[in-house]
């Protein structure tokens, strides 16, 4: 902490003053308060990040990484069922008795793989038989998603024109530079980012967040950081010498974690660390 007996030391006229101790009390209160909000922040936004958001396109051919089975769940399993809804032949629930909205139908997929997956799984296998089946030596689907359905899903996708990215929530692998100050250029890395429309959202600038920012590839985005933690700093320390002010924000770090997540129409990606510079 400063000492009062350094501060007096300054040669202004407010070293008498009986204000002056009362700036000083009131400078250091106000950024504490600051950096108290940007921890609550960064806590309360840490609970929202990751969520999946609404239903409304197949999963990208990259989703399928792995082999599906009765009984697993993932995010993979939710494409799937997608997937199968979108052909009349291989829909999950078709028999016509299903109730309205009843989990796995059409606009109600799940991340489940149960026995009606894997029977609309045995029907896309044996419509395709010539692709998956025949090479294995297999008469009959199995409900397995192998390599060998895993690969003609794939293939079914990546042919479409246009092919919509996975719908799930963004997620984020990397921010860099992951530490400057204010004016930086921001590249963050990922998957699953809009082409036309992402916010980044900032745990200090929640109401101000960086929005309609593109993705050329679905998989970076850029956009310069400003975030106003260093300018509200600055207005609570207006009108006092860059002495004091100098013995004041020695005490201080010089640089803040904040938290950095995608958002877009599919949901909130998973959160990132990002140090702002303040010194």
């Amino acid at each position: 902490m400063v000492r009062v007996s350094e501060i007096f030391e300054e040669k202004t006229n407010r070293k008498n003053s009986p204000f002056f101790l009362s700036g000083l009390i009131f400078i250091f209160c106000s950024i504490f308060f600051i950096f108290l909000s940007v921890f609550l922040t960064g806590s309360s936004f840490a609970q929202t990040t990751g969520s999946v958001g609404p239903s409304s396109a197949v999963g990208s051919a990259a989703i399928f990484y792995r082999n599906l089975s009765l009984g697993v769940s993932g995010q993979d399993v939710l494409a799937l069922q997608k997937f199968l809804n979108q052909d009349p032949a291989t829909q999950i629930l078709s028999d016509g008795s299903t109730p309205l909205g009843a989990p796995g139908s059409s606009g109600h997929e799940t991340t489940y793989f149960g026995i009606k997956t894997q029977q609309a799984v045995i029907k896309f296998q044996e419509k395709y038989a010539q692709e998956i089946l025949t090479p294995n030596n297999l008469v009959q689907g199995n409900g397995f998603v192998g390599p060998a359905t895993r690969q003609k899903i794939i293939s079914l996708i990546s042919g479409k024109i246009n092919a919509v990215v996975a719908d799930t929530a963004p997620t984020v692998t990397s921010i860099s530079p992951d530490s400057a100050k204010n004016g930086t250029a921001i590249t963050i890395t990922g998957q699953n980012f809009d082409l036309a429309d992402n916010t980044v959202l900032v745990s200090w600038d929640a109401t101000s967040t960086y929005t309609h920012i593109p993705s050329k590839d679905s998989k970076t985005i850029s956009f310069v950081m400003n975030s106003t933690i260093s300018n509200q700093i600055q207005d609570q320390t207006k009108g006092f010498s860059q002495q004091v002010l100098d013995k004041v924000m020695k005490n201080f770090p010089q640089s803040l974690k904040l938290f950095v997540a995608v958002e877009n129409k599919n949901g909130r990606s998973n959160m990132t660390n990002f140090n702002l510079i303040l010194k």
